[in-house]
C-alpha cells in the first residue's frame, strides 16, 4: 500500500487535508487511517442515498459528482470533486444513518478512503502532524458549510438572471480574476442551479448579447462586473 501511495504523494501533498504536513508524515497518517484505494468505472455509484459513507475520501484520479434527487425525482447536482479534492468527511464524521446523497464517479476514478478513528481520538504522542490534520479537517468542514450556504442561496433566488449572475460573481470573487473556468458543463450547471437547461442557455445568450459576459465551454469572462453586481442577490 505504501508503494502505491508514494505514486500519489504529489496529489496528497497538494490536498487541503494535508496542508502543512510533510510527505513522510502524510504516509504515516494515511497508514494510521487504514487507507484503502478503490477503483471505479464511469457511472459507478460510490455511495447511494440510503447507505452510510464511513470514510473520508480523496480523489487520486478522475472526478466524482455529489447529487440528490428532489421530491419530483429530478436530480440536483450538489457539487463536483476533482483530483486532490476531499469529499465525504461531513457524512463520515456525522452520526446519521444514511448519506441522503448519491456520490457517482463521472469518469474512471481512483479514490482513497480513510477511516475516521484517528480524527476522533487524541494522538498519544501529541504529534504535530495529527494536530495539523485535525485543524485542516475543521477548516475543510467550515469551507463546505460556507459552500452549502451559497448553494441554498442559489436555490432560493427566483430570477434566472439573478441566479446566474450571483453564481458567476461568487466564482469571480473566489478566482480573483474576471476570466475563470467553472467545474460544470451546461447540463450540470442547470442541475446545480435547479433550473431548466434551455431557459438557462437563453439567459446566458442574453447576457452575452448585452456584452455583460462571454463564455466558451467551461470558460467565462465577466465583461461588465458593475452590471453583473446589479443582479447579484
Amino acid at each position: 500500500m505504501i508503494i502505491i501511495l508514494e505514486k500519489h504523494i504529489d496529489t496528497l501533498s497538494n490536498c487541503s487535508l494535508f496542508k502543512g504536513i510533510k510527505s513522510e508524515e502524510i504516509l504515516t497518517i494515511v497508514t494510521c487511517m487504514k487507507a484503502r484505494i478503490l477503483q471505479y468505472r464511469s457511472g459507478d455509484i460510490i455511495v447511494s442515498a440510503d447507505n452510510k459513507l464511513n470514510d473520508i475520501c480523496i480523489v487520486l484520479d478522475g472526478n466524482v459528482e455529489i447529487s440528490k434527487d428532489n421530491i419530483n425525482g429530478n436530480k440536483i447536482i450538489m457539487n463536483k470533486f476533482y483530483k486532490g479534492d476531499v469529499f465525504g468527511e461531513i457524512i463520515a464524521l456525522s452520526n446519521v444513518a444514511n448519506s441522503y446523497i448519491t456520490i457517482t464517479a463521472t469518469v474512471p476514478s481512483t479514490i482513497l478512503l480513510l477511516q475516521t478513528r484517528i480524527v476522533k481520538t487524541t494522538c498519544q504522542n501529541s504529534c504535530n502532524a495529527h494536530n495539523l490534520l485535525i485543524s485542516n479537517i475543521i477548516e475543510e468542514l467550515a469551507n463546505k458549510a460556507m459552500f452549502l450556504n451559497l448553494k441554498i442561496l442559489y436555490l432560493s433566488i427566483k430570477s434566472m438572471r439573478a441566479k446566474l449572475c450571483t453564481f458567476l460573481y461568487n466564482t469571480y470573487l473566489k478566482s480573483n480574476t474576471s476570466k475563470f473556468s467553472i467545474k460544470f458543463n451546461r447540463n450540470e450547471l442547470a442541475d446545480f442551479l435547479n433550473v431548466s437547461r434551455p431557459s438557462m442557455s437563453r439567459e446566458l445568450g442574453r447576457l452575452r448579447d448585452e456584452n455583460i459576459l462571454s463564455f466558451t465551454g467551461y470558460q467565462f469572462e465577466l465583461l461588465d462586473i458593475e452590471k453583473i453586481t446589479e443582479y447579484v442577490e
